[in-house]
């Protein structure tokens, strides 16, 4: 991109505070940085993970082994289904000492599927939180890359999709509301594009390989 382009992303803030620079010229002795005018950019996070080639990789791995995951579960399913069909059908009321075994049988696995069950959703949970954190850290640090490459004092998170909505209690909309931090932005700020870019240049030069 060429420097006018990458110069686009950024926007001058503290127009006052610049004029001043400009007008007064820089001070002599001036200690550390210029006060002039800061420049800005937004990065919407959510469309950048979207984006990404990881993130396909990372869900298509979650879905196979939520694949296997059902498989387990439902052969034991299947397993209780079939206890409680010989319970009903099979095992005669009289023969108890088999009623007995089979009610044991049917009492261990219901609970060993409710405690599977349990235990594969939150390992799920966990292993997606992990995959989610080590996807927003690689995000940061582009963007922190990104912004020191690009000279810019401040990068924030577009959220200009969040938006009150209609037929939607006053408390929902007022959390929306009081949740939003930007309320304009020019398409031209946004490093969204260029963060994603760079990171699935990345991961396919197998810099982020999972």
């Amino acid at each position: 991109m060429k420097a006018a382009a990458r110069r686009a992303l950024a926007v001058s803030v503290g127009v006052v505070a610049g004029a001043m620079v400009l007008a007064g010229g820089a001070a002599a002795g001036r200690q550390g940085r210029s006060s002039g005018p800061a420049t800005v950019a937004i990065v919407d996070v959510t469309k950048v993970m979207k984006a990404l080639k990881e993130f396909d990789d990372r869900n298509n791995e979650f879905v196979a082994r939520g694949a296997i995951i059902e498989r387990s579960l439902k052969e034991l399913d299947d397993k209780i289904k079939q206890a409680e069909g010989e319970l009903r059908n099979t095992i005669p009321p009289s023969d108890l000492k088999r009623r007995a075994e089979k009610y044991r049988e049917l009492t261990e696995n219901r609970a060993l599927l409710q405690a599977r069950t349990k235990g594969y959703e939150q390992l799920m949970e966990i292993e997606q939180g992990e995959v989610i954190h080590v996807l927003y850290t690689k995000v940061l640090d582009t963007v922190a890359n990104l912004a020191r490459k690009e000279g810019l004092d401040l990068v924030l998170s577009d959220d200009r999709s969040v938006m009150t909505e209609p037929n939607t209690s006053f408390a929902d909309n007022r959390r929306r509301m009081e949740g939003r931090q930007i309320l304009f932005a020019a398409d031209a700020l946004s490093l969204t594009d260029r963060v994603s870019a760079v990171m699935n240049n990345d991961y396919a030069a197998g810099a982020g390989k999972p």
